[in-house]
């Protein structure tokens, strides 16, 4: 990708994780997972990612994410993303591609996108001069609305079916939040 030292996050969004007609044991799994980690409650987890030490430095790295069986809680979830993006110019950045996407969602009414994940990446080579590549990815579980309106009066739960992605919402109210607002006010004031 032409980077030097790439730093990465590997965001995943939404609150559901399995498909329409999936078999039971694989349900029951993923509402379990979502029950016990940051899905659930924010509608994100980290797959991944690598936060520099000081000056980018390789020495103090440290390394976040399920996939480094480190998962942040609700708390450090702000703290890590500060700590990740390191200056106001990226941070603005996500702001503004999540704020671009959730108006997106709030209308589109066509497909949800379960398992799908926000990739970020900066050249850390760069320093704090290093822009932020940022791009949906994991598209392996795209639903049609109408595969979802199926499911939803199979279960008997017409009524309350909305057209719309709501746990991909949820996840990107959940990052926006904690990029401004609430999320900020706790990062002040740490290394």
């Amino acid at each position: 990708a032409g980077m030097k030292n790439p730093v990465v996050m590997d965001l995943k969004v939404g609150t559901r994780h399995w498909s329409p007609g999936e078999k039971e044991k694989k349900k029951m799994k993923e509402l379990k997972k979502a029950a016990t980690t940051t899905i659930g409650s924010m509608g994100l987890r980290i797959v991944g990612c690598r936060i520099p030490g000081e000056g980018y430095a390789d020495a103090g790295a440290e390394d976040w994410g399920y996939k480094n069986k480190r998962d942040p809680t609700p708390e450090e979830f702000p703290i890590v993303l500060q700590r990740f993006f390191r200056t106001e110019k990226r941070m603005n950045t996500v702001r503004q591609y999540a704020s671009a996407l959730v108006e997106h969602f709030r209308f589109q009414d066509e497909y949800v996108f379960f398992g799908s994940s926000i990739l970020m990446a900066y050249d850390a080579a760069l320093g704090d001069e290093a822009p932020l590549r940022i791009a949906m990815i994991d598209f392996g579980h795209v639903h049609t609305m109408a595969e979802m309106r199926a499911e939803a009066e199979w279960e008997g739960r017409l009524e309350s079916f909305e057209a719309r992605d709501v746990g991909y919402i949820k996840g990107l109210d959940s990052l926006l939040e904690m990029l401004g607002g609430e999320g900020v006010a706790r990062m002040q004031g740490l290394p």
